[in-house]
């Protein structure tokens, strides 16, 4: 999460906080999994940018997508 991200140009140029976030299982073939909650109320008020970081290796190089957000 980012308070003070431009919103275009080199996000490293922003000042992040990792969040806590459920623990995502591995899935196979494409399964949808549901992430959970992930609370965001320290933010309430403020704009935020949320950003969603992928890191892999040339061992365990699997791919994902975000298939839906919400926000309430």
């Amino acid at each position: 999460v980012s308070t003070n991200f431009s919103g275009s140009g080199n996000p490293d140029a922003a000042v992040w906080t990792e969040v806590t976030v459920p623990t995502w299982p591995s899935g196979d073939a494409w399964d949808f999994i549901d992430s959970g909650v992930t609370d965001l109320s320290d933010y309430d008020g403020e704009s935020i940018y949320v950003a969603f970081k992928y890191t892999s290796s040339n061992s365990v190089a699997s791919t994902w997508e975000i298939g839906s957000v919400v926000v309430e």
